[in-house]
């Protein structure tokens, strides 16, 4: 359940993870797995098949994709 007044929010969240998800299908399946799924950076490792060094990098390069496209600056 999501209060009325963060609907906006959410949808915005869904519309930059999809954007993402086009861009870099792993980047986004580390954020997933990351905040929606609980996993830690070595399940997610797992998970996916890759390094652990592999999951750190992508992580941070989705975080900071995913601020710029929240603050309304990425296409």
């Amino acid at each position: 359940w999501v209060p009325e007044a963060d609907v906006p929010v959410v949808v915005e969240l869904d519309s930059a993870l999809t954007r993402l998800e086009a861009l870099d299908e792993r980047q986004s399946r580390i954020l997933e797995q990351r905040y929606f799924g609980g996993l830690t950076l070595e399940e997610t490792a797992l998970a996916l098949g890759v390094s652990l060094a592999t999951v750190k990098r992508e992580l941070r390069s989705a975080r900071a994709w995913l601020a710029v496209a929240l603050n309304g600056n990425a296409s």
